[in-house]
């Protein structure tokens, strides 16, 4: 999926569903045949650092054959606006 998709994809998910794009992130790349217990299980081996957590949603993505998860952060975590940049002091 390019940036750009997934970008689109996350704005108008959390729009549509009146949540903080801030506290949103979306998983991508997850296999068609993924059950939900092993999706669940893959998330909370990587998300349950950041704290709470919660799977708002998922799609099937027809033109990557893949499916997409839309997951909600606790208050703890705040992600910077998607275009932001980093950059460094060395030139």
């Amino acid at each position: 999926m390019s940036k750009t998709m997934a970008m689109n994809l996350l704005e108008d998910w959390c729009r549509g569903m009146e949540v903080d794009i801030h506290r949103s992130l979306l998983v991508t790349g997850i296999p068609e045949d993924c059950g939900q217990a092993e999706i669940e299980e893959t998330l909370n081996g990587v998300l349950s650092p950041l704290g709470p957590y919660r799977v708002l949603n998922k799609i099937f993505v027809r033109e990557e054959n893949v499916k997409a998860a839309l997951i909600e952060v606790g208050p703890a975590v705040f992600f910077l606006p998607p275009f932001s940049r980093v950059t460094s002091g060395v030139s």
